[in-house]
């Protein structure tokens, strides 16, 4: 698999899966918050991890 996208709502979970996927030669192209629930301090985070080039 080239490309990951990755949807979280869990920061900690985010920063351990990132760290794996690095190790295993992922890297991040693009990360972006998502604020789906407004008034409340929970954040989506959208990452898109690739390995190699195309």
């Amino acid at each position: 698999m080239k490309r990951i996208i990755y949807v979280s709502c869990n920061p900690d979970a985010l920063a351990q899966d990132a760290g794996m996927l690095r190790h295993a030669g992922y890297e991040i192209l693009a990360a972006t918050p998502i604020d789906q629930f407004p008034f409340s301090d929970n954040v989506e985070s959208v990452v898109v991890f690739q390995r190699g080039r195309d």
